[in-house]
């Protein structure tokens, strides 16, 4: 705190040239520590040292580990992942020729062959010029004019034409338009969507969002297909639900009560559990009981397939998170994309027991199937089945 103090007063001494000149060095040494920090990060990725650290993704690790500002990080993981195929990003990046956003907007086109002439040509430019070059080489189609009903009360319109509509619940433009960025200004991904994908937000789908209203009560807002709208209308009819438009809240809610009664494992298992118990306590009834509703085997088990009962134990006791622990104690975090690995490998002879299983997240289940059969094998693999995929789709 006290070194604080002493660079604010001698930044408070310095006259007006000396403040230019040092605010100037310092945004270059600043450029110059960010380029160091996307080489570190893209070998980081380039060795998946995160999955060893106890991380599904590279962006977990930095929102996680790194002290780095959350709305930044899928820039970072984004410029990482293409400067191992392009290092050219790196000394731009270092010399201040290029900024951190620009580089995140043009990597998504960026190919061996014209990677030079498109990193020439946005080589000292914003953001907003670096997307009209980009138009350029991808013409987008041309929205017709029309007029649209804003949700809520809408403020009034801005007296400048080219600002986008705000919708007064998120503060963002309505219906995804696009929103209008000072040419001076790198736009960053929107920090509402800490998206641990890598690719840059202009790729993605348009997704939902939910933000806070008030402690107990958020607001919701996402795309909805005619499809989706007569599933709901249908459930509003089963559930009786009148009104379904201005009941959504309510028809949601029992839909999704509806699904964990019937996937959520944790509920499986305490029905479960309590058939047992109710089983044990009456002896007369348990030869009419189904066979389904026995407690798992976890003796033996010579088939890879992975019953739900003893998915529900393994997830129960991995408290329905990935299991991995690094080897500094870092266990990680991901719940979701959840899939059972065999301790030891089917393969080898490991069985489909709950001392063998374990609940790991992809990546980290994808790691120890490297280390147990090698990337080549396993790459393989991958490679086969998504030209399966392929051809059910063809």
């Amino acid at each position: 705190m006290s070194w604080m103090m002493d660079c604010v007063r001698r930044v408070g001494m310095l006259s007006k040239d000396d403040l230019v000149l040092e605010v100037q060095r310092l945004v270059e040494l600043e450029k110059t520590h960010a380029a160091q920090v996307i080489a570190h990060l893209a070998e980081i990725r380039r060795r998946k040292l995160y999955v060893d650290l106890g991380y599904p993704t590279l962006y977990a690790y930095c929102r996680e580990e790194l002290p780095l500002d959350e709305g930044g990080i899928p820039v970072r993981v984004q410029v990482a992942g293409v400067c191992l195929r392009f290092p050219r990003i790196l000394e731009l990046l270092a010399s201040n020729r290029m900024s951190m956003s620009v580089a995140a907007l043009v990597s998504p086109v960026l190919t061996p062959g014209n990677a030079a002439e498109v990193l020439a040509a946005c080589e000292g430019l914003t953001c907003r010029a670096v997307k009209e070059y980009l138009v350029a080489l991808k013409p987008r189609p041309v929205v017709s004019s029309g007029i649209r009903r804003a949700p809520g009360n809408a403020p009034a319109q801005s007296n400048d034409p080219s600002g986008p509509e705000v919708d007064p619940l998120f503060d963002s433009p309505i219906d995804g338009q696009p929103q209008s960025n000072d040419p001076g200004n790198d736009a960053e991904p929107d920090r509402s969507e800490p998206s641990e994908a890598e690719t840059h937000p202009a790729r993605r789908k348009r997704r939902g969002r939910v933000e806070p209203a008030t402690p107990d009560v958020f607001n919701a807002r996402f795309p909805m297909t005619g499809q989706l709208k007569a599933k709901l209308a249908r459930l509003a009819e089963i559930q009786n639900v009148w009104n379904f438009e201005a009941n959504l809240a309510e028809l949601v809610e029992q839909a999704v009560d509806i699904a964990l009664e019937k996937k959520d494992p944790r509920q499986r298992l305490e029905r479960r559990r309590k058939r047992r118990a109710k089983q044990e306590a009456d002896s007369a009834r348990a030869n009419d009981v189904d066979s389904a509703e026995s407690p798992p085997d976890v003796s033996a088990g010579s088939d890879r397939y992975v019953p739900t009962g003893l998915r529900d134990e393994v997830l129960h006791r991995a408290q329905y998170r990935c299991e991995f622990v690094s080897d500094h104690g870092t266990r990680c975090e991901e719940r979701t994309r959840l899939e059972f690995d065999h301790i030891e490998p089917f393969a080898k002879g490991g069985g489909t027991t709950v001392d063998n299983l374990r609940c790991l997240c992809r990546a980290h289940n994808q790691r120890h199937a490297e280390r147990s059969y090698g990337i080549a094998f396993m790459q393989e693999k991958i490679m086969a089945s998504q030209q399966n995929r392929d051809r059910l789709r063809a």
